[in-house]
């Protein structure tokens, strides 16, 4: 209350009301800011605030106390999986609780280390912020001593400042409190699983549902070693990186990319042994429809093998990864010619930048020019003409006629 009086008086209660709510929120924002950072101000001066709850004292000792369990807690996880896994290894066909089990540490596991990561980021938030606050505490300080100063160009901005660290430092406090409520309901959930005395399942459940890989026609498949490759350790690899062959038992059992990758129509597969690539290298198909049937009798697999898409699951799963297909290397080679030509010659160009100046003022030249015609007496010499004339005919004419007479024979008269 007296941070606040000293900062707004009563005498500015009347301009407060008058004002619209909009300025109101933005005021009561500002002012509640500047006293709050008034207010840790004295309490790291010990002048007041003894009430206040020191967020960062306790996050410094939970952080490494909950970081120290998780560690625990995912070494005793791991040494369990180890311990069922060479079970399984050994005799694994009939072992349907054990199996069961597996899957189960195999998310725990997952989630665990979900969690560890995520109190790690906050662990490093929490102490930068923790050192902002004390660097920022300490220049006001200084500040004060100095002399004085305007409270709103000086004082005002870094109580401002500090009030703003303390709110993220306290928001990561929220974020801490969530991760170790979560972690407290994991262990709760884990030990009524370890509890269970049932050590033999019911019956798998047969399902109706039929899904098969066949389609027609046996798919080729192809063995992918580190030098075939670009991209050999970042392929998405099938199954979340369990080993294909294992998974067809309902064992998850992680894959090992050294032995080799097969890739079978879209997708890659990896192995933990050599025998079980060989194996599903021969015979793909037979393996996939038995992980199909696990899946249909284990639903917690569906999740843990990343298979929600084949069942439309309108579920995000959280330990999916962006899907990263093989990039081929092939051996490839091209000649050049040893002293190439130029394809394409400018002929207008020139080495000499006095005669390109030259054609440039030549061309600014022409840019002021106008093209103009005049016609004369002689005009019609410089154009096209045309007339058009009749032939004159091909006639024939007939002008005399030839013809022959047949004149009488002479006679002689005999009595003159």
């Amino acid at each position: 209350r007296a941070a606040v009086n000293s900062i707004f008086p009563s005498s500015a209660i009347s301009t407060f009301v008058s004002s619209n709510q909009k300025t109101k929120i933005a005021f009561i924002n500002e002012i509640s800011s500047i006293a709050a950072g008034i207010r840790l101000h004295n309490w790291y001066g010990q002048k007041a605030g003894k009430f206040m709850l020191d967020v960062g004292k306790v996050m410094r000792e939970i952080l490494p106390q909950m970081n120290e369990d998780l560690f625990e807690d995912l070494t005793n996880t791991n040494s369990e999986i180890e311990r069922l896994e060479e079970i399984l290894l050994d005799d694994g066909e009939r072992r349907e609780y054990e199996k069961r089990c597996l899957i189960f540490l195999r998310n725990y596991y997952k989630y665990i280390k979900m969690i560890k990561e995520s109190v790690q980021e906050v662990a490093v938030h929490t102490y930068k912020l923790d050192y902002a606050f004390s660097v920022q505490l300490k220049e006001l300080e200084v500040a004060l001593k100095t002399g004085p100063f305007t409270k709103a160009d000086k004082v005002y901005p870094s109580y401002k400042d500090i009030s703003k660290t303390w709110q993220n430092i306290q928001m990561e406090g929220r974020i801490l409190s969530f991760y170790s409520t979560l972690y407290e309901e994991l262990k709760t959930f884990a030990l009524k699983f370890y509890d269970l005395e049932l050590r033999t399942t019911p019956e798998l459940f047969q399902s109706s549902v039929e899904l098969n890989y066949e389609n027609g026609c046996e798919i080729e498949t192809q063995r992918l070693m580190p030098n075939d490759v670009k991209n050999f350790y970042e392929i998405t690899l099938e199954f979340q990186d369990f080993c294909a062959y294992y998974c067809s038992m309902g064992i998850l059992v992680p894959c090992k990319r050294e032995l080799g990758i097969i890739s079978h129509g879209n997708t890659c597969y990896g192995f933990s042994t050599m025998e079980a690539l060989e194996f599903f290298e021969k015979k793909p198909l037979d393996s996939l429809n038995a992980i199909k049937q696990h899946v249909l009798s284990m639903p917690e697999l569906i999740l843990t093998l990343g298979m929600e898409k084949l069942f439309s699951l309108s579920i995000t799963n959280v330990f999916s990864t962006r899907h990263i297909r093989p990039i081929s290397i092939s051996d490839s080679s091209a000649q050049t010619m040893l002293h190439p030509l130029e394809e394409k010659i400018v002929h207008s160009y020139h080495w000499n930048q006095w005669k390109l100046r030259k054609k440039a003022l030549q061309t600014v030249d022409l840019m002021d020019k106008k093209t103009h015609s005049t016609q004369t007496d002689t005009s019609h010499f410089r154009r096209e003409n045309h007339s058009q004339v009749y032939l004159p005919k091909d006639q024939s004419t007939q002008t005399k006629k030839d013809s022959a007479t047949n004149v009488s024979g002479a006679q002689i008269l005999g009595r003159l």
